[in-house]
């Protein structure tokens, strides 16, 4: 594990640093939780949950129903029930990914543009597991 002690997520259990996900699946059903780096906010005020929640629906509304979500000041979880695979937009095939990977980064951006900020505004890729 590269010298890395392992972490230990409250949500999640216990993961690795090397530890590779397995891929996103069509017609499933997950919740993604996505952390604030260190102390630092992921909302400053009010109107940031609201840019968020327009970013939300605008990138996963092509291959996601959006089931739930909780923003809170440090963390942001979703439920997320990905489409059938005949329902996804080609252009995301086998990457289900990525309108969520698209989100985190188009919110950061704007965040650290806003505020005059730099560097991470999330702790790492998102945790997710399948709800059943």
């Amino acid at each position: 594990m590269c010298g890395k002690t392992p972490k230990v997520s409250k949500t999640f259990g216990v993961y690795s640093y090397m530890q590779k996900l397995e891929p996103i699946q069509p017609g499933k059903t997950y919740r993604i939780v996505q952390l604030g780096n260190g102390d630092e906010p992921l909302f400053f005020e009010q109107a940031n949950k609201f840019y968020f929640m327009q970013l939300l629906f605008k990138h996963l509304d092509p291959v996601c129903k959006i089931v739930d979500f909780d923003l809170q000041e440090h963390r942001i979880a979703l439920v997320l029930k990905f489409r059938e695979a005949n329902e996804i937009p080609e252009k995301y095939g086998d990457k289900l990914y990525q309108p969520l990977s698209n989100l985190l980064n188009s919110y950061a951006k704007s965040i650290n543009k806003r505020y005059d900020r730099k560097g991470s505004l999330f702790r790492r890729r998102f945790d997710r597991i399948e709800i059943l």
